[in-house]
Formats: C-alpha cells, structure tokens, sequence
C-alpha cells in the first residue's frame, strides 16, 4: 500500500464545508481514502462526524492491521528533540511563576521599563489612561460615525459563515459597501460573525477615512508616530464577531475604542498544543475546544481577558490570542514601535513542509490569501461587479481561471478514474468514463424515479416538442444515497459542490428525444439574464448512463460527428465553454430517440461561481 498523506488546507476545508452541508459521511470518508490520506488526519478533519464503525474502516484495518494501532496510539506530552526538551522545561518553570498566568493591568509604564519587563521579555500586558483624553472614546457613535465617514465606501469580509476558514480564505468573503450601510449593520441588534471590517481591509488608506484622525491621540512613548507605511489597522465589527485562534508575526498595540473584547492568550511555547496546522493558524476553537480530535489542548495555558474601551493591550509577537467581540466594537491595531519589530518566520504549509514569512504586519495573512493550493495555476483575482442603483453597494466576484477550469477536471478524470480523451481535434474537452458509478448504485438512483417525482422536461429557449423527455430534480437534502452520488460526481473533477447544481434526471422512452442543443446559456440573452448574473454560466457537465438502452438512444456531438450509446455506468464529461470562457457551440449535442426499451440518464452541471473555492 503507498504511504498515505495529510490532508492539506484545501481538503480540510472541502470536508468540512461538505460535512457543513450535510452530505453523507460515509461518502466523505470513502473519497479521502480514496485520495490517500490518512486514518488520523481524516478523523482530525470531521471531527464528531467521523463515522467510526463505518464498513469501510473495518475493511481497511483488516488489510493494513497495523494502522489500526498507529490511529488508536495516544497523543503524549514527550518531547520530540532536544530544542523541544528545553521548551518543556521552560514551560514548566514558567509555572511556578503566578505572573505568568495572568495578564497585568499597569496604569503608566515608562519606556525603559515597558521594553525591559515587557517587548523584550515577550510578555503581554494591558495599559491603561493612555487614551483618556481621545475624542474618540465619546465621539464615535453610530450617528457621529455616519456623519462624519458615512459617504465612503469600505471593504468588509462578508458571509464568513459560508466557512469556517473565513480568516484563511479571504478573497471570496471581500465586498465593498457604502460606510453609512455598514454602521447600520454593525448596530443591529444581537450577535453575528458573518460580517466584519478587519485590518486586511485597509480603512485609513481610503479618501475620506482621515476625517477621524483628529479624533486620535498618540504614543509617542512606544510607538514611532512619523513612520512610513502602513501600521495603523481599524477593525470595526458587530456583536459577535470572532478572530480565531492564530498568533501575529509582528509586536501589536490593540487599542479599544469602542466596546469590548474578550481576548484569551497563549504563551508561544505552547506551540505543539494548539495544532497549528497552517501558516499562524490553529485548528482549535478556542471557545470550544474538541479534546477528542485535540487532546493536548487540555494542559494548554489560556489566560483570559476583557479589553475595555481606553485600554491598551500589548500583543507580542508569537503569542497566541482568541479575540470576541462582546458588544459593537472598534479598535485600533498599531506596529510601528520605536524598538525593532521584524522577524522572519517559518510555518507549516498545507502541502507538507514550510513557509517563510517575514516583514510587515500580518504577512502570514498575506501568505494564506495567496497559497491556495485549492486554486488554480493562475492566482484568481478580485473584480467588482455592479449592482442596481437601489443596492448602492459593489459586490467582489473572483475571476475565473478558464483555463484552468478546461484542465484541471480532465486530468483528475484521467489520473483517477482513468477517463478516455475523445479526439475532438481541440474542438472539445470532451470524456468517457466507463464505471463513473457502480451497478448498485444505478440500480438504486433508478428505483427513485417514477410517475409522482417525474416532470415533463423542460427548455428556457426551444421551441415546444423540442425536448419530450422527463426528469426529476434531487436537492441535497433527498437523501443520504443521493447526497453521496452528488459529492462523488462533484469530486470526480475535483469541483467543489458550491460550484455546482444539483443532480438531476431524465427519462426517455420509446420515440422521445431531446433535439441539438447546447447546455451554456448564451450571454445577452434574457435566459442568460435569468439563470446567470449570480452563478456565471454552466461550465462542465457529467451525464451518466443508469441503464443500458436495448436500441436508439445515443448521445451525438453533431459538430463533431460521434456518437455514444447508453451503458450501465457510463459517463461522458464535457466542458461548455472553451479556455477563454466563451461558450463552445462545438459542444451541441442530441438526445437520440429511443427505438426499444428506455434511456435513464443523470445529469450534473457545474458553474462558474459559488460560495469558496472552485477546486478542492
């Protein structure tokens, strides 16, 4: 058996935006056994979902005896080397210490003593009076804020529900929105993280943002106010909002405005207790934590603190920190020291091995935003898409990689399940996959259709009689058969399910057809306008055979004069649109009558857009 891998950052979040779905965890576990990963890590990545007496675990064990203990051994405390037995016996002086349990308030330090007892001994700590006399600290109230910044428009992180790596994967969270809109948002009653402006989102490098600086005051004490670049960061957020647990590589001033934080530290040399898994991140929730899938987080040191408005804390460099808003909040995140403040860093990387990082604030960040190893060769891009007058705000959509989209499903196919080029002399990225599903699972996805699910089928621009088969739509929540058939043919191109519609399928008996057509809409076109604007055009489709037809039936390319007839299992996978995202008229194809017997066919399309990445 070849030796079985991690699951990197792109499969992590495909599991659990597919578990999040609620699509079958057998299907889920049998596609990352497939793919090669390890018992261990797949279990670490589903988490309370991982179906431990699934067949297909049974089955594994039987033939590999010896990873039945490598998955069951515990995870110890024992140090690795010899670096890692010096931190262990740091870590347990630092005990006998109650300082170090605690994070101190100090109401004036001066700057000898903050560098000495603090900055330089890695140390946290909270100042307070700083801010006494700030303007802000009274001014900045909904309505002030409105008046003031209210005209401007401001990039936000939103729908970061849709995942749970909303700190990791940013670039189809951003969306720009008018100030005044987003003040109202943020004073909603109740809690959300769905919506937050964050540092990345560059606030007081926007015209109009610097109508608050006369608000601010200075510390001058620690920090070089007349430096160049980038080192002010506002973060303004609802109720709710949530920072995971990470660390930053730079010292930080986080200064509290308006509301509240909770803010819960871990000293840097609790590394290997919190799972970092990529970049500066930790795959522990922090507000509750799964000691099954992350034992050793049990004897992590966790000190937790509120961060009240006109309070200062000091974050150093390495330190790991949790941070939840408590009530509508603003605050103010500053780099620029008048000590050194650079440090070059080494992080775990999806992929195996390590990233290094160095220079500026949150380049771990930057470096997260850019490794997608879900995304293509090309990096995607942001564009705004406008909306209608009455929206009076721009929604970020992401470029799409075309190109990409034309190669990369055909090499999984091919590398996976051994799917045959058709020659369509570069017409058509054109596949035929014999056995996509199994004879069980036709006959099963068959026995669900009959008179009361099926529909006549329907055409958005053919004229009647054009298409005289019937069909039958299944949504993700049909069932647990059909939610895995789903997921399967997503993952056959290695697609994920957002980019995609849900399965459906036809009928055709004796004497019906569905005559030339293409599957893209074309653009300008009030069907295009109807089933586009939102999800981009269908880019592949994969038709699968339920059932051999006796007689008639086939599927033929009409410009490119082949023919393919109904099989058990079969599946043929297209590409609508050709590399530069245009919609390929090759690709017309016809339903063939059926001369004897019945024709049963799944269908799936995928879509240029939809919630995260494209590709797994």
């Amino acid at each position: 058996m070849a030796e079985r891998t991690t699951l990197d950052q792109g499969w992590i979040e495909w599991t659990r935006l597919n578990i999040k779905r609620d699509c079958d965890k057998e299907g889920i576990l049998e596609i990352l056994l497939d793919e090669n990963f390890d018992v261990k890590s797949i279990r670490e990545a589903m988490g309370d979902d991982f179906p431990e007496h699934s067949e297909l675990l049974k089955k594994l064990f039987a033939e590999h005896k010896n990873l039945r203990a490598e998955t069951a051994k515990e995870l110890n405390l024992e140090p690795a080397d010899k670096r890692e037995s010096v931190t262990f016996v740091k870590r347990a002086l630092a005990k006998l210490n109650p300082r170090n349990s605690v994070v101190e308030r100090r109401s004036y330090l001066g700057r000898a003593e903050f560098l000495e007892q603090y900055y330089a001994a890695n140390r946290p700590v909270i100042l307070t009076g700083l801010m006494d006399d700030w303007p802000a600290l009274t001014k900045w109230t909904p309505d002030y804020l409105k008046k003031t910044c209210g005209s401007m428009s401001v990039e936000i992180q939103s729908r970061r529900n849709s995942t749970p790596d909303f700190e990791i994967v940013v670039d189809p969270l951003r969306r720009e929105v008018h100030f005044d809109d987003y003040v109202d948002l943020v004073y909603k009653p109740g809690e959300t993280n769905d919506y937050y402006m964050t540092a990345r989102n560059g606030f007081f490098q926007r015209k109009g943002a610097n109508k608050l600086l006369n608000d601010l005051g200075g510390f001058p004490e620690y920090l070089d106010m007349n430096a160049g670049g980038e080192w002010m960061f506002m973060w303004f957020g609802p109720q709710g909002t949530i920072t995971p647990l990470h660390h930053d590589e730079l010292n930080i001033f986080l200064a509290q405005v308006v509301g509240r934080k909770r803010v819960k530290l871990i000293p840097p040399d609790e590394l290997d207790l919190v799972y970092n898994h990529f970049a500066v991140y930790s795959q522990v929730d922090a507000e509750n934590p799964d000691f099954k899938r992350f034992p050793k987080y049990k004897n992590a040191t966790v000190m937790e603190v509120d961060l009240l408005p006109g309070e200062v804390l000091f974050l150093p460099a390495g330190w790991w920190h949790h941070v939840r808003s408590l009530d509508p909040s603003v605050s103010l995140s500053y780099t620029n020291f008048v000590f050194p403040n650079n440090y070059n860093w080494v992080h775990p990387h999806p992929n195996g091995g390590a990233a290094k990082s160095n220079n500026g604030y949150g380049d771990s960040k930057a470096v997260a935003e850019s490794k997608q190893s879900t995304k293509s060769a090309s990096e995607l891009k942001s564009e705004s898409n406008s909306k209608t007058a009455a929206d009076s705000k721009e929604e970020v959509v992401r470029k799409i990689d075309h190109r990409a989209l034309n190669d990369l499903p055909a090499k999984r196919l091919r590398h996976k399940y051994h799917a045959q080029p058709v020659d369509t002399n570069g017409k058509v990225q054109l596949l035929l996959i014999e056995n996509l599903l199994t004879d069980e699972e036709c006959d099963e996805f068959a026995s669900l259709l009959n008179d009361k699910n099926m529909r006549p089928s329907t055409v958005t621009s053919y004229k009647e009689g054009y298409r005289t088969s019937s069909s039958s739509d299944f949504t993700l929540d049909e069932s647990e058969f059909v939610r895995k058939i789903d997921l399967k043919l997503a993952t056959a191109l290695g697609i994920n399910l957002s980019h995609t519609e849900g399965v459906q399928a036809q009928k055709y008996k004796v004497g019906q057809e569905f005559k030339p057509h293409t599957d893209y809409f074309q653009p300008d076109t009030e069907e295009y306008e109807d089933h586009c604007l939102d999800r981009g055009n269908r880019t592949w489709t994969v038709m699968v055979y339920l059932q051999d037809t006796p007689k008639g039936g086939g599927t033929r390319f009409t410009k490119l004069n082949q023919t393919f007839y109904p099989k058990k299992g079969r599946a043929l996978a297209w590409n609508n649109l050709t590399k530069d995202g245009l919609p390929n008229a090759n690709t017309m194809h016809w339903g063939m009558p059926v001369q004897e017997g019945e024709k049963l066919i799944l269908t799936k399309w995928f879509r240029e857009r939809g919630s995260g990445e494209m590709f797994i």
